[in-house]
């Protein structure tokens, strides 16, 4: 017995992380976490949190939703990405995690956001 497929309803796209040598040029990205390295004296020198010359590194996630940005260049653990507005930004990967979005996703909604504007 056969059954019916219905191709009207979308197929379900997700996210993928990445490391930083799984880039490559052409992907779509957004930064999932970014990173801030604080001094550790700003924690009065308490060692069990970490040794006194080590920063701390306090991870994060955007307060808003990014648009699609496209990897134009690598220099790990640099990367050229172009904004949706045509404008080139660097990305430090150090302080970045990135994930990859599929690319059928990531066309339609630069597209669609450039319209928009």
């Amino acid at each position: 017995m056969k059954t019916a497929i219905d191709h009207r309803l979308p197929e379900l796209l997700s996210t993928k992380a990445l490391s930083p040598e799984d880039l490559s040029i052409g992907d779509y990205i957004a930064i999932a976490r970014s990173a801030m390295e604080y001094p550790s004296f700003l924690w009065c020198f308490d060692s069990s949190l970490q040794s006194r010359g080590e920063p701390i590194r306090i991870w994060s996630i955007p307060l808003e939703v990014q648009p699609p940005l496209k990897v134009r260049l690598i220099c790990l653990p640099y990367v050229l990405i172009k904004t949706v507005d045509r404008r080139y930004e660097q990305i430090d990967l150090r302080l970045a995690q990135i994930v990859r979005f599929d690319p059928r996703y990531a066309r339609r909604v630069r597209k669609w956001l450039r319209k928009s504007r």
